[in-house]
């Protein structure tokens, strides 16, 4: 397991090993890892927790973009290119080594996109070279297609890991996006992310509405979007409208220059910045409908969040997000980056709050059949050849 931001993938991880028996499980993480949601609480006793400290590509990179616009700065680009396969190759060798003396039966890599955590790849092909073991790469989010400076040693990368291991995504749009800009022929495995259930929400027409936005805050997330969005609705005439922001920063500066958009564009007061929410369940409940304005996306876990309570969805047209929200129905999807949409939809549910309730009760009865954990466990469970899995 590696990521730079906790999300999605940290939450599927978690519910997996609670949900399938193995009767030992070794969850291996970088030690730089964001584990506030993935270790939030206290695994189950069969869990053993192994932090590995290799660098990652990602806190190489992020160190020459410290010296952005020195001297130093192409020379250590410049390095990070000549150190990336070098560092890979170790790596592959860093996990066998860690892996060669547990004998195991099963390994899985969980990465949020690919190649994502570049570790995940190092340790699926070390996985792969211990007898026995039956290999799984699972992928959250979009893959991206490998730089051309970089594209011999990729096309042998995904080779390997294409023979090597079974792949798994969560999203048709990942699998068919994978196949498009990467080097990987396999038919993947599509499993779609699954949550407990929960009952519906209280829906009330007599307070503001109130938008809900959950996920770290962000370029990528978009948010910007959202105010801008906001501040359209209320020129149409739907100003009693409030938005909810809960989520870290994920970008040094990304909340202040929200602040400071909403000022200038006349929302500042109705915008709630809530910080990284342990259980953001009450927000939920709380408010109204749901927003997703990201730029990337596969299979958001925060839809689902809203669908099992009862919430519609706004969401921008990104990766899977389709599969989710069926327009019109549950939700509205909208072009990326169409303000001028979003702002309509927004307006859509202030003047008829009663709709609110109807889009929301038919996004309950679809994850109610599609995307419960256990229709999610259960097909694990079979690839795993796990027969006894937990609902």
């Amino acid at each position: 397991m590696e990521n730079h931001i906790a999300g999605g993938s940290d939450k599927l991880l978690r519910l997996l090993m609670e949900h399938l028996p193995q009767l030992r499980i070794h969850l291996f993480v970088n030690r730089s890892n964001d584990t506030s949601i993935l270790l939030a609480e206290n695994l189950p006793p069969n869990i053993e927790v192994v932090f590995y400290d290799l660098v990652t590509l990602a806190e190489l990179g992020e160190c020459a973009r410290k010296y952005r616009g020195t001297f130093g700065h192409p020379f250590l680009k410049l390095l990070n290119a000549l150190a990336r396969y070098p560092l890979l190759l170790f790596s592959i060798g860093y996990f066998y080594l860690k892996f060669r003396h547990l004998k195991a039966d099963l390994f899985l890599a969980n990465n949020g996109g690919y190649p994502g955590g570049e570790f995940c790849r190092s340790a699926t092909i070390a996985a792969s070279l211990s007898p026995g073991t039956s290999v799984f790469h699972l992928f959250h989010n979009m893959p991206t297609p490998s730089r051309i400076v970089f594209a011999p040693a990729e096309w042998l990368y995904d080779k390997i890991i294409d023979k090597r291991c079974r792949m798994l995504c969560v999203s048709n749009a990942t699998a068919i996006q994978m196949k498009a800009v990467r080097h990987i022929r396999q038919d993947i495995k599509c499993i779609y992310n699954g949550l407990g259930s929960r009952p519906l929400k209280n829906y009330r027409s007599d307070t503001p509405l109130r938008l809900l936005n959950v996920g770290y805050l962000g370029n990528t997330k978009n948010q910007t979007m959202i105010l801008r969005a906001l501040a359209l609705a209320a020129n149409g005439g739907a100003k009693n409208i409030e938005l909810y922001l809960v989520g870290k920063e994920g970008e040094a500066g990304y909340v202040d220059s929200l602040k400071k958009l909403a000022v200038e564009i006349g929302v500042g007061g109705r915008i709630h910045f809530e910080g990284f929410q342990n259980d953001p369940s009450k927000y939920y409940d709380f408010c109204d409908a749901f927003v997703l304005s990201s730029i990337v996306e596969s299979f958001p876990l925060v839809i689902l969040e809203a669908m099992r309570v009862g919430m519609p969805v706004v969401a921008t047209q990104v990766g899977g997000v389709d599969e989710q929200v069926a327009n019109g129905l549950n939700g509205f999807v909208v072009p990326l980056n169409d303000v001028e949409s979003m702002a309509g939809k927004f307006v859509y549910f202030y003047e008829h709050r009663k709709e609110i309730e109807n889009f929301g009760r038919q996004g309950h009865a679809m994850f109610n059949k599609k995307f419960q954990i256990g229709v999610m466990v259960k097909q694990y469970a079979e690839l795993f050849g796990i027969s006894n899995a937990s609902r």
